[in-house]
């Protein structure tokens, strides 16, 4: 994550693109463990970087994929929101939207 994170600083994207994979390879294979033992998820991460790579499709999964795991999760909302809007599926990014709105009701921020 570490050396993903400097390399996207450096724009060295392709590097920090692996990395990032395979940190969420790494991350999926951890044992289950409450309090969990990585609290930074690793697909917010690599689909902030293909969204800024202009990967929109792929981002877009990778947030999907996310929200299989952790469902109504505010910040993986926010990817695909991104990721339709970029790809012009308004009608599917609306839908999101209201999930992503549903989800922070009762949460005191705001994502922008």
């Amino acid at each position: 994550m570490l050396q993903a994170s400097l390399d996207r600083k450096q724009q060295k994207q392709q590097r920090a693109l692996t990395l990032f994979k395979e940190a969420v390879a790494t991350e999926d294979n951890l044992n289950y463990n409450e309090p969990p033992d990585w609290f930074f998820w690793v697909r917010h991460y690599l689909g902030d970087a293909l969204l800024n790579d202009k990967k929109f499709n792929e981002a877009e999964q990778v947030f999907r994929e996310d929200l299989q795991i952790w469902e109504n999760n505010i910040w993986a909302l926010e990817g695909p929101y991104k990721a339709l809007l970029a790809q012009h599926k308004t009608q599917e990014a609306e839908t999101i939207k209201l999930a992503k709105e549903k989800a922070g009701q009762y949460a005191n921020f705001s994502i922008q």
